[in-house]
């Protein structure tokens, strides 16, 4: 059985029992805590990881839509399933609105495994993808600090030869900012005062020679790489 951590706003101990025998049908471990107030629901998500949140809709200290947005003022991506015994298409639409992941009938319970097992793969999936950009964005931060501060010119261009990324050296070693660069013809640039261009490549080569300083050239996607 998959092991889940299930916080339950529910204020009924039978109707607690229902859902998690209807879980451990469906193959799954859960361990249960159940509120019935928003305090209990507010201490709960502070103190604790979990899973899965089941909220009743009716019940006499907090309703569910309340334990709703509780729920999602601590945490946007939280599965959240509310239940009801009369779902109404006003009901449902609310539901949706401030947050909950899918409504349920109390009274019919079936829907309950297929839509835990549907939020958790969605929320298994939005982790991967941020842990994914987080990795991303650290990785160009990276090359961007080696680039910035690299002893030699760091030119990168696309395949059309605009540019995309100017180092300081290259600001230093053509007296153009990265600013006035970025987006304009790499052979507008390079060769501001030189003439015949044959693409990119030959366009830096051509720029180059008797200068001191070397370039490195990165074409991103281009057919042709400079370095010197």
């Amino acid at each position: 059985p998959r092991h889940i951590r299930v916080l339950l706003v529910e204020d009924s101990r039978d109707d607690a029992w229902l859902v998690q025998r209807q879980l451990e049908r469906g193959g799954f471990a859960p361990d249960i805590l159940r509120v019935e107030d928003a305090s209990g629901v507010r201490g709960a998500l502070q103190g604790g990881r979990w899973d899965l949140v089941v909220v009743d809709y009716s019940m006499p200290e907090l309703s569910g839509l309340d334990a709703v947005r509780i729920v999602r003022q601590h945490c946007s991506s939280l599965p959240c399933l509310l239940v009801s015994g009369t779902v109404g298409e006003h009901l449902a639409v609310e539901a949706m609105r401030i947050g909950a992941n899918d409504y349920l009938m109390k009274g019919n319970l079936t829907r309950l495994v297929p839509a835990v097992e549907r939020e958790l793969r969605e929320s298994e999936s939005r982790t991967e993808r941020r842990r994914a950009e987080r990795a991303l964005a650290a990785s160009e931060e990276r090359t961007r600090l080696i680039s910035e501060h690299a002893l030699d010119a760091v030119v990168s261009f696309t395949a059309r030869g605009q540019i995309t990324e100017w180092n300081l050296r290259a600001e230093e070693l053509f007296g153009r900012s990265r600013v006035e660069v970025i987006g304009r013809p790499m052979h507008e640039v390079v060769l501001a005062s030189s003439v015949g261009t044959n693409g990119p490549a030959s366009a830096i080569n051509a720029r180059l020679q008797g200068a001191a300083p070397s370039l490195n050239a990165i074409a991103k996607g281009a057919p042709t790489s400079a370095y010197a």
